[in-house]
């Protein structure tokens, strides 16, 4: 099972290895490939965001947990 991290760097391997097929063959492939990296990069970009949203929560819940809380 991968981490999130391990989840962000994969996408960015595979759509790095992608764009690097675009043009070495046929159109049909080379449009399939780019395809593939937009997709991957698309995917690393919604993780990305996740680890921030995840990131965020852990600060927000340690500080209700730590008693500062404010008035409201």
């Amino acid at each position: 099972m991968m981490t999130l991290d391990e989840a962000i760097q994969h996408a960015r391997e595979v759509e790095k290895e992608q764009r690097a097929h675009i043009g070495e063959w046929d159109k049909e492939y080379s449009n399939h490939c780019k395809e593939c990296a937009e997709e991957h990069e698309q995917l690393a970009k919604w993780l990305e965001e996740l680890k921030k949203h995840r990131e965020n929560n852990k600060k927000i819940l340690g500080y209700i947990h730590s008693g500062n809380r404010g008035s409201c």
